[in-house]
């Protein structure tokens, strides 16, 4: 099965939102992994409070795609930017 993992930014309701994909992927028999050079898919709650949270989330959603891992945008900043 694949590994994950995921990053959540921001508030609580964030957090709360990315223990729950956790949660949902490891039920399904996904792995998640601490290392993200271990992932085949990053998973990425963004934040969108400040200019400075939408660079934060940009530049690690750029690192993983070098790395060559599969990213998934959740959060705030993929419903603003869809």
């Amino acid at each position: 099965m694949s590994k994950f993992y995921l990053k959540s930014m921001g508030c609580k309701s964030n957090q709360y939102e990315g223990q729950i994909v956790c949660e949902k992927l490891l039920e399904a028999g996904y792995t998640e992994v601490k290392n993200l050079k271990d992932a085949d898919f990053y998973i990425l709650n963004s934040c969108s409070v400040t200019h400075k949270s939408d660079n934060e989330a940009m530049y690690l959603l750029r690192h993983a795609h070098s790395l060559g891992i599969k990213t998934i945008l959740t959060g705030c900043i993929a419903q603003i930017e869809k």
